[in-house]
């Protein structure tokens, strides 16, 4: 029957789709929590339900391609079993990918809107480089990985608390890893895990050339002018991402059951219990 080779077309089509897309966005979250240590970054936004929501939509995506195999296979040899487990986790990841995109997108637009709670952070609650506390980390990741300097240029660490956490000796203006190519100097993972010290940088004279008074090697930009617009632009990704995938799999769970209903016809393999 028609509506019964439809169903099975929509399925297969769905399914390999989910499975491209899906293994690449795996590629991509994966590259962006252990290679670009985006969850380290998202710290300085202190949104707990944020990072969640993040890990969240990585499980729902993972999800997706389980889902994908089983529809692949129902379609294919047209087993009830198989096109009820399909059905169900399918309504599952639809339901993953509207509340997770909305949790996301709600408090991503949250944190674009008070942005100063990220500058508040910075001001009272950076201890140093070789801290190991969530806001030291941080922004440390932030200044090595984004190439920054505070929140919105060098200044902002102009009475900043952490001077209370130096020696009274120590007369720097601004964290080393403000330094311009600090994260050549010192590994981002050696800082993360509390390995780093004054002597880990590879050039004796890295630290001496960052304040120099006349020509300081300092990042010029904030962490505001490399993350709003990014964060900004992942609530439209996000947002539409999750939107489109809820609609397809939403039809392709429909599909489904037509299969399940229509049992055998056209050119599908009878379901059978």
């Amino acid at each position: 029957m028609l509506a019964l080779s439809f169903a099975k077309i929509y399925i297969l089509v769905v399914s390999v789709l989910s499975l491209l897309l899906g293994s690449a966005a795996i590629g991509t979250s994966l590259w962006m929590f252990y290679g670009y240590n985006l969850m380290y970054i998202v710290q300085i936004f202190n949104s707990d339900i944020l990072n969640y929501s993040i890990y969240g939509l990585f499980a729902v995506i993972v999800l997706t391609l389980v889902v994908s195999h089983f529809g692949i296979i129902g379609a294919c040899l047209g087993k009830k079993w198989i096109l009820y487990i399909y059905v169900v986790l399918t309504n599952v990841c639809v339901v993953g990918m509207v509340v997770l995109g909305a949790v996301y997108c709600t408090y991503a637009s949250m944190v674009l809107g008070d942005l100063a709670e990220m500058e508040h952070r910075l001001v009272n609650d950076y201890r140093s480089e070789y801290s190991t506390d969530p806001t030291s980390v941080a922004w440390n990741v932030v200044h090595m990985q984004l190439d920054t300097c505070g929140a919105n240029d060098r200044n902002d660490w102009t009475g900043a608390a952490w001077k209370g956490y130096l020696d009274p000796s120590d007369k720097r203006e601004w964290p080393s890893t403000c330094c311009t190519d600090a994260k050549n100097q010192v590994s981002i993972r050696d800082v993360i895990n509390g390995n780093a010290n004054e002597n880990s940088f590879k050039d004796p004279d890295f630290v001496a050339d960052c304040y120099n008074a006349t020509d300081p090697q300092v990042n010029s930009r904030g962490a505001k002018e490399e993350l709003e617009p990014s964060l900004d632009l992942s609530v439209y990704v996000v947002g539409g991402g999750c939107l489109c995938g809820a609609v397809l799999h939403l039809a392709a769970a429909l599909m489904g059951v037509v299969m399940i209903r229509g049992g055998a016809g056209g050119a599908v393999s009878p379901a059978t219990d």
